[in-house]
C-alpha cells in the first residue's frame, strides 16, 4: 500500500482502574490506518475497540505506546493542542448521533464551524449546502425529533463532514438503522473514503457493512487477531443480500 499512514498505532497498551480491580483494555497494540480507504474494527463488547479509537484520535490517553495521526506524535501535545487538532482533522459519529435536540439540523450541522471561528450566518449556509448533498434539502429546519433514524444520521454524518475533516472516526453508526438507512449511510461514508487524503475508520459490530471496507481489523481481548483486506465495493452489500 502506498497510501499514507492517517493513523499509526505502535505498542498501544490501556488499562482502567487499578490493582485487583485493574482491567487491560489494550495489550501492545500495532496498527495503521491509511488515507484513501475505509477501515473497520470489529469484535465483541469490551475487547478493546472504542478504547483503540478513543486514543486514536487524542481523546484519552495510553499507558504506553505511540499513537501518531497524519504524521503528528500525539504524545508531545497538550490538551489544548489535541483539541485543535480534532476540531481541524476529525469528524466524529456516534452511535446515537448526539444531535441536540433543541437545535434544528441545521444547527446542529453547523456546530464544528462555530466552535472553529466561522460566522453563524455562514457556518448556517454551509450546513444547508452539506445535508443538502446528503438529500436533506428539505428538512434543515427540522429538530430532531421530527426526523426518522435514518434522517437523523445524515445529519450526523453531515456535522461529521461539514468541516472537511481527513479523518473521520464512526462508533457503531448503524447499530440504531434499519438495513436500508444502514446501507445508505455506509455508502455515504464509502464515498467519503475515497476522498482524497481522507480516511474513515469504523468500530462496528455488524457484520452487514464489512463489505464497504478495504480492510476489516478483529480485536479480541485488547488484541488485534486479524487483519483481513479486500476489495472493497462503492456500493457494499446490497441490503436483501447481506448477511
Amino acid at each position: 500500500m502506498t497510501a499514507a499512514a492517517a493513523i499509526r498505532c505502535t505498542g498501544l497498551s490501556k488499562s482502567y482502574g487499578s490493582g485487583e480491580t485493574s482491567v487491560l483494555a489494550l495489550r501492545g497494540v500495532d496498527l495503521e490506518a491509511y488515507t484513501g480507504e475505509m477501515l473497520i474494527i470489529s469484535g465483541p463488547s469490551g475487547c478493546g475497540k472504542t478504547t483503540l479509537l478513543s486514543i486514536a484520535c487524542g481523546t484519552l490517553r495510553p499507558d504506553a505506546g505511540r499513537i501518531e495521526l497524519f504524521g503528528q506524535d500525539l504524545g508531545g501535545l497538550g490538551p489544548d493542542e489535541l483539541a485543535a487538532l480534532r476540531r481541524k482533522d476529525v469528524g466524529f459519529i456516534f452511535q446515537q448521533f448526539n444531535l441536540v435536540p433543541t437545535f434544528r439540523a441545521r444547527e446542529n450541522v453547523a456546530v464544528p464551524l462555530i466552535i472553529a471561528g466561522m460566522n453563524y450566518g455562514k457556518a448556517l449556509r454551509k450546513a444547508d449546502e452539506m445535508l443538502a448533498t446528503l438529500g436533506l434539502a428539505d428538512r434543515t429546519r427540522h429538530f430532531p425529533a421530527q426526523l426518522s433514524g435514518g434522517q437523523q444520521q445524515r445529519v450526523a454524518i453531515s456535522r461529521a463532514l461539514v468541516h472537511q475533516p481527513r479523518l473521520i472516526i464512526c462508533d457503531e453508526p448503524t447499530s440504531s438503522l434499519d438495513a436500508a438507512a444502514g446501507h445508505a449511510a455506509m455508502q455515504i461514508l464509502r464515498d467519503s473514503a475515497l476522498a482524497k487524503d481522507r480516511c474513515v475508520v469504523v468500530v462496528t459490530h455488524d457484520p452487514r457493512v464489512f463489505g464497504f471496507a478495504d480492510r476489516v481489523v478483529t480485536m479480541e481481548d485488547g488484541r488485534i487477531t486479524q487483519v483481513k483486506s479486500q476489495v472493497a465495493s462503492k456500493d457494499g452489500p446490497t441490503p436483501e443480500h447481506t448477511p
